[in-house]
């Protein structure tokens, strides 16, 4: 599926399109990560002649099913800070610094993390050039290689279990919305197609 453009984002939501998030330059464990919506502002009032609903269509689609939206941050919140955790946590630091020197070995230098990586990799027109497409496969094979990848993910699902197990009744508050949201969507879904 294609990306959104800016004012697609803006009708759907009510909102402009949020400014992507990266985990910071020398981030430290516990230190806040970026809330989803940094940087957002509310979306133009009109778009071709056609005044914008509040919440744009997604908002709207949620008023006509009756339900209210879970907290959209908490979940977010946990899962930034579970990564910023990891990202210091001496099995991934070092699982990093041996990927790091692989991708080095492999002609890439001078990249710190595999976000390093993701950015070197990203070309202004969108298509993939056969360096970055050589950068993508070298990143996995220094992946497989360091373990990487089964590393840091047990790193950071040992922190988020700890999460899960600290914020149990707030998380399974907002999982029993989710539960009403879906159910809303279903009814309105089947009275629809009737």
């Amino acid at each position: 599926m294609r990306d959104l453009s800016g004012v697609e984002v803006e009708v759907l939501t009510g909102h402009t399109m949020p400014e992507p998030v990266k985990a910071p330059e020398g981030a430290k464990a516990g230190e806040p990560f970026a809330a989803p919506g940094q940087g957002m502002k509310p979306a133009r009032a009109e778009y071709n002649g056609k005044k914008l609903r509040t919440g744009g269509c997604i908002g709207w689609s949620k008023g006509q099913l009756g339900v209210e939206e879970a907290d959209p941050i908490t979940v977010a919140q946990l899962a930034g800070d579970s990564l910023m955790q990891s990202m210091k946590d001496d099995k991934v630091v070092k699982a990093v610094a041996a990927w790091s020197s692989c991708m080095d070995g492999k002609g890439h230098p001078g990249l710190a993390d595999p976000y390093k990586a993701m950015d070197q990799g990203v070309t202004d027109d969108g298509v993939p050039s056969q360096e970055s497409i050589a950068l993508a496969v070298d990143d996995i094979d220094c992946k497989k290689q360091t373990d990487l990848v089964k590393i840091w993910f047990g790193v950071e699902s040992a922190i988020q279990n700890e999460q899960i197990a600290d914020d149990r009744s707030r998380l399974t508050g907002i999982k029993e919305q989710h539960g009403k949201e879906i159910a809303a969507a279903r009814k309105q879904v089947a009275a629809s197609a009737r």
